[in-house]
């Protein structure tokens, strides 16, 4: 039987869905368009207590990441949302009057954290000193359940006065306040946590619920790029790893003041176990977005290389791309041994290697922590490209490049 929610979700990330890939980005245009956007509005996102200022952060980040998207598909979206809107707005009343008498029990109380959906499950990327003395609840379901709200309306209205014509974005954002609104009212936290840096819905979202005195903390998650999708964002708080993603983030004119430098508890465990293998020749290939023939080609024609020269090689695919892996990558890979995320945790997978092959990834980051070897891809002007987006491995000289490492082993 077809799967209704998997068709949608196919459709949703063919419409809107953009794979980060770096020999696709034309840099110069990106940061040409970031910058007419930011002197253009200016006056308007510097505006530090104002609420306009949350809506226009927003309303940028959504700008930045349309622009990459095709008009034919933007009209799609659009017009979808032109219907979906006021269908919702009809069911947001419904529910309302339904539910007018219903008293929501209060599972939290004033004391608990509230997990964001996107960092439910990597609990050990938050700091330690946000989750201190606080009950941790993680968000279990996206509920449209309206409870009536003088706030909630503030927001719909000024979101339609303000950008009438650009309905998805009104659309998401009606969806993401309602949501968000329920979950307050069920557990009133103290904080909510998350990793949405990349949501163009964040800065609003953070306005709506610091209007309510709640905190909305964002948590880095995985490694970061110039990329003008996480362009604009403003959070109540915004934790990175290193002062060099809060350069990054301020080149992408997100918002100044929120940043905070913290470990988090992963990282800790990871330079806890700095071991490195003695004597052991174990390379695992982290395959994530490399998709093009000639770039596998070239990769794989490495590790076969490496494998002749006493190199036990491993590859490990990306979990979110298990099918188009088993699709279009596995016949590249030969008789090398597959490693399944879904059976091994990548802390025990890093444990297990020497050497970390990937192009750009949080595996390379924590390959580092852990004294293992980070490997970069480097074919054709990867590593330039990679140099040129800030690349924090890369610009801090801390890895081998494919190429060389072949070269070395084909010497000895």
């Amino acid at each position: 039987m077809i799967n209704v929610k998997i068709i949608f979700k196919r459709i949703y990330n063919y419409l809107l869905y953009s794979n980060f890939n770096i020999r696709e980005i034309n840099l110069e245009n990106d940061r040409k368009y970031l910058d007419i956007l930011e002197k253009k509005y200016r006056e308007k996102i510097n505006k530090d207590n104002c609420l306009e200022s949350y809506f226009y952060r927003s309303f940028l980040q959504y700008k930045c990441q349309a622009y990459k998207i095709p008009f034919f598909k933007k009209l799609i979206i659009n017009s979808i949302s032109l219907i979906a809107i006021p269908l919702l707005i009809l069911l947001l009343i419904f529910s309302s009057l339904l539910n007018r008498n219903l008293k929501e029990n209060i599972l939290g109380s004033r004391d608990t954290i509230l997990l964001g959906f996107s960092i439910t499950y990597d609990k050990d990327l938050i700091p330690k000193s946000i989750l201190e003395n606080h009950k941790v609840i993680s968000m279990n379901s996206k509920k449209f359940i309206f409870i009536n709200n003088k706030e909630v309306w503030v927001f719909f209205k000024f979101l339609i006065k303000k950008f009438t014509f650009y309905f998805y974005f009104i659309f998401k954002l009606l969806v993401k306040i309602t949501i968000y609104n329920y979950f307050c009212q069920k557990y009133k936290p103290v904080a909510i946590v998350d990793n949405a840096e990349f949501s163009f819905t964040s800065s609003i979202i953070t306005a709506f619920l610091e209007k309510k005195n709640i905190p909305y903390i964002n948590v880095m998650h995985g490694e970061k790029l110039f990329d003008i999708g996480d362009s604009f964002f403003r959070f109540s708080e915004c934790y990175v790893w290193d002062k060099h993603y809060i350069d990054l983030f301020k080149c992408l004119y997100a918002y100044e003041k929120q940043f905070k430098i913290e470990i988090p508890p992963r990282h800790k465990k990871l330079k806890n176990n700095n071991i490195f293998l003695q004597d052991k020749k174990i390379l695992k290939y982290y395959w994530a977005s490399e998709r093009k023939k000639y770039e596998l080609l070239y990769i794989f024609n490495g590790l076969n290389k490496l494998r002749k020269n006493g190199f036990k090689i491993i590859v490990r695919y990306h979990p979110l791309h298990k099918e188009y892996f088993f699709k279009y990558v596995i016949s590249y890979c030969d008789d090398l041994i597959i490693e399944k995320p879904e059976c091994k945790d990548i802390y025990d997978s890093l444990l297990e290697t020497n050497y970390v092959l990937a192009t750009y990834s949080t595996v390379l980051s924590e390959a580092n922590i852990m004294g293992k070897i980070p490997v970069i891809n480097d074919y054709r002007d990867n590593i330039l490209k990679l140099e040129r987006l800030n690349y924090i491995i890369v610009n801090r000289g801390q890895y081998i490049p494919l190429s060389k490492l072949v070269r070395e082993c084909e010497l000895i």
